[in-house]
């Protein structure tokens, strides 16, 4: 039967092929004839079967064309010298649009803790997006506030609602709730 490979790990040694009715089967590098191992997309032949659970497997395989070349997206770790995906550690989250997102710290590799990669701080442009976004929202609302001391009532004539005095005392009143707010966010 013929089929094409799906992913293949040299360091696990076993993987899957995907025969023409797309059904996935199981192999191990025991399974595989030769002396090159597969890559993804390889074109290949084997013989089907099934494993003592009853679970589809692939048995004699055989390499007959090499598929497109895969670029690996894993990076090698520089202190034990294997194939890995770094693991992101996170720490003190950040506020943006009232929502809390975690910052990356730095990432490690799986296999031997190294720390792989330090992540530079969110004093860059996220910061300064999420510092700017909060400006804005602030000016908007506190704009809003004062601007609208001018209603409309169902006649359509305009109604004061708040008198001057009012809205200043009403401004004061948000810049304190914000500094409050800045000063808790810091602390945290």
């Amino acid at each position: 039967m013929k089929g094409t490979i799906k992913w293949y790990s040299d360091e696990k040694g076993y993987g899957y092929v995907v025969d023409p009715a797309g059904k996935e089967r199981f192999f191990g590098a025991k399974h595989v004839q030769g002396t090159s191992t597969p890559s993804s997309g390889d074109s290949v032949s084997f013989k089907p079967g099934l494993d003592r659970k009853g679970a589809p497997i692939a048995r004699s395989i055989q390499i007959h064309a090499r598929g497109p070349a895969n670029e690996d997206p894993r990076e090698i770790c520089r202190h034990c010298n294997r194939k890995m995906t770094p693991r992101v550690v996170v720490g003190k989250p950040i506020i943006t649009m009232g929502t809390w997102t975690p910052e990356p710290k730095y990432s490690l590799c799986p296999y031997c803790a190294g720390r792989h990669k330090d992540f530079q701080p969110a004093d860059g442009p996220l910061k300064a997006l999420t510092v700017t976004i909060s400006v804005i929202f602030a000016l908007g609302v506190g704009g809003f506030v004062l601007h609208t001391h001018l209603t409309w009532d169902d006649r359509s004539q305009p109604v004061e609602r708040t008198s001057p005095p009012q809205m200043d005392e009403r401004r004061q009143q948000f810049e304190e709730r914000h500094q409050r707010f800045m000063e808790q966010f810091r602390e945290e």
